[in-house]
């Protein structure tokens, strides 16, 4: 019997949950964890269309966000923490989880 999809997609990948800060922060690991967790106890994983993240492409990005933004993110990748405002902040692994679920959407 083939199950039955929603139509609604789900971009997941473990390597989003390198995305952290040094400090508490309500964007975390444990809440993607949880948020994930949770959609898969009410069989709503199930149901969704799995859709592999992927690595975005510069074209993709630059469809969507400035060249400056672009290389700002990118340059995070070498330093161990940035903080971008009072509510965003990058880790190393932060570009690549980015770039992975920009690819995925």
């Amino acid at each position: 019997m083939k199950s039955e999809t929603s139509g609604t997609g789900l971009v997941y990948d473990d390597r989003f949950l390198l995305h952290k800060a040094p400090y508490e922060h309500p964007e975390n690991p444990a809440r993607l964890k949880a948020i994930h967790d949770f959609l898969g106890r009410e069989g709503l994983i199930a149901r969704c269309e799995k859709v592999p993240a992927r690595e975005a492409k510069s074209e993709e990005l630059a469809a969507i966000h400035t060249p400056g933004l672009i290389e700002g993110v990118r340059a995070t990748a070498a330093r161990d923490f940035t903080q971008f405002d009072p509510d965003t902040y990058a880790c190393r692994e932060s570009a690549a989880a980015a770039w992975l679920a920009a690819g995925g959407l």
